[in-house]
């Protein structure tokens, strides 16, 4: 079992910088056998959505929201090494669907 604990850049960098980020860990997860199993815990930093169009395979349908362009980056990722975004996988309490929330409440 490999378990990665992952911070993304941040969504006001530059694409190339998530980009190279991706390109980064996909290098070394494709190099894992397909028998290992292999476990993000992380913080992807984007939105995959409530919708899991075009991702059915590694989004169960119960995201947050509606899906931006770093979501996409996520789910292409995940579905390019055959992983699931496993907290899309299960209902969850509003509380619990944002990890975190600048602002005030």
């Amino acid at each position: 079992m490999y378990v990665f604990s992952i911070y993304a850049p941040h969504s006001v960098k530059c694409d190339e910088a998530k980009q190279n980020f991706c390109n980064f860990i996909f290098q070394i997860v494709s190099e894992i056998s397909v028998y290992e199993m292999v476990v993000f815990a992380s913080n992807m930093n984007g939105y995959v959505g409530r919708i899991n169009i075009g991702y059915a395979g590694v989004h169960g349908g119960f995201g947050y929201g509606i899906r931006n362009a770093d979501g996409s980056r996520i789910q292409e990722f995940t579905d390019s090494l055959c992983l699931v975004t496993r907290n899309t996988c299960f209902t969850k309490q509003d509380s619990q669907l944002v990890s975190y929330k600048s602002g005030p409440n």
